[in-house]
């Protein structure tokens, strides 16, 4: 594409590598532009060009350019579309139109048929989303039907656990009256302790009540 020059005054240079895009177009980069005004004007002059985006950083020197103050990305049509526009709107129109418009319709055609490559391979993947959409659908509908079982097994179990709470209740209160039960054990154990504590009291009196007669003394008369 070499240097592009526009307008007498702002010479524009591309960058020295740059790629092939699906539709058989250029992708590359355009310095030296001083404005986003000026470079709205260099789209529409160039006709071929399409900017896709346009970055303004001024004070860079971008390759050399002391001036260059803009980096403009663009996309070059393919080669046979420019040919054919070029062709079919400056072409001098002579005697024999028809060999005229011959070549230059046979690169629309040409053309054509990269717009429909690219658009079927868009239809594809169009065709591959709406299948994983699907595939995403039977996966959403799984889950759905999971969440509607765990809630039918969920529902018993409130219940049971209501059942267990009510069981627990009724264990505490039993408890409860166990404790008091033994309460009333231990306080007739206590009872029984002293009744033994008596009959020891006792028993001792009557160990002693005999060897204290038997000692008495016995004076003859």
């Amino acid at each position: 594409m070499g240097n592009l020059e526009w307008d007498g005054e702002s010479g524009l240079w591309e960058r020295p590598e740059y790629r092939e895009d699906r539709s058989g177009g250029l992708e590359g980069w355009v310095v030296d532009i001083r404005s986003k005004e000026m470079a709205k004007k260099w789209k529409v002059w160039t006709r071929w060009l399409e900017v896709v985006d346009l970055r303004m950083e001024k004070g860079v020197e971008y390759w050399g350019s002391e001036r260059a103050v803009g980096v403009v990305r663009y996309r070059w049509w393919p080669r046979r579309v420019q040919n054919a526009w070029t062709s079919c709107i400056l072409a001098p129109i002579s005697t024999n139109t028809l060999e005229t418009i011959t070549g230059p319709l046979e690169d629309v055609a040409a053309a054509l048929e990269v717009l429909v490559a690219y658009l079927e391979g868009l239809a594809l993947d169009f065709k591959a989303l709406v299948v994983g959409l699907g595939g995403h659908a039977l996966v959403f509908k799984a889950l759905v039907a999971g969440l509607g079982g765990l809630v039918a097994v969920e529902e018993p179990l409130v219940t049971t656990s209501k059942g267990l709470a009510a069981a627990l209740e009724a264990l505490v209160t039993t408890l409860g009256r166990l404790v008091a039960v033994v309460e009333a054990i231990v306080a007739d154990f206590d009872g029984l302790v002293a009744i033994m504590e008596l009959f020891a009291t006792t028993f001792k009196v009557l160990v002693v009540a005999p060897n204290f007669l038997f000692h008495l003394p016995i004076h003859d008369s």
